[in-house]
């Protein structure tokens, strides 16, 4: 049992850093590119067609702000992108070999990873009080100096605001192992 909780523990390691780290950068440096040109020609076209009042520029402006408030991403945008699939097929790619998968979800500010065994775990006669706390004593480091590195990088690349990870773990008869949050484990 020892074996695979550790064995999950530095998977989690894994996916962590691939998913705070990921492609995200260039994609968002990519994405800003694209706004600063799109940008530039509206305002080289608005200087061709002067505004015949500053009531004009006004509602202009107010339409920018309303265009950005609607293009900010929330984690839960950001699960439904190509961009998170790539990252969760890597991070599955890498798990591959230790028996698990992944998926990401969310609810609100919160990710959560979902990790199922692939194939079905015996953990003897241990009970599920016993398989949690086990889960719980090895995966609380890792996610405790994991999570704060993600949260930023969601911040600096996305714009997003992550409030909690969330780590849910299954057997692969879809037994529900762990279910637990950063802050509920701290």
């Amino acid at each position: 049992m020892k074996n695979r909780i550790l064995i999950l523990s530095l998977s989690l390691i894994t996916a962590f850093s691939i998913t705070a780290c990921g492609s995200g950068k260039d994609s968002a440096s990519q994405s800003a590119g694209d706004v600063s040109v799109e940008t530039s020609s509206e305002a080289e076209k608005a200087s061709d067609e002067a505004p015949a009042s500053s009531e004009v520029a006004t509602e202009s402006s107010e339409e920018a702000s309303s265009e950005e408030a609607e293009a900010a991403m929330t984690l839960e945008d950001w699960i439904n992108t190509d961009e998170a699939a790539a990252t969760a097929d890597a991070v599955n790619a890498q798990l591959e070999s230790s028996g698990l998968k992944v998926a990401f979800t969310a609810s609100g500010d919160e990710l959560c990873m979902e990790y199922t065994f692939l194939e079905q775990v015996d953990f003897g006669n241990a009970s599920a009080e016993e398989i949690s706390a086990s889960f719980e004593e090895n995966i609380a480091p890792v996610l405790a100096t994991s999570a704060e590195t993600m949260a930023e990088a969601f911040s600096e690349q996305y714009g997003i605001i992550i409030e909690d990870v969330r780590v849910r773990i299954f057997n692969a008869d879809e037994t529900e192992l762990f279910n637990k949050t950063l802050n509920e484990m701290q």
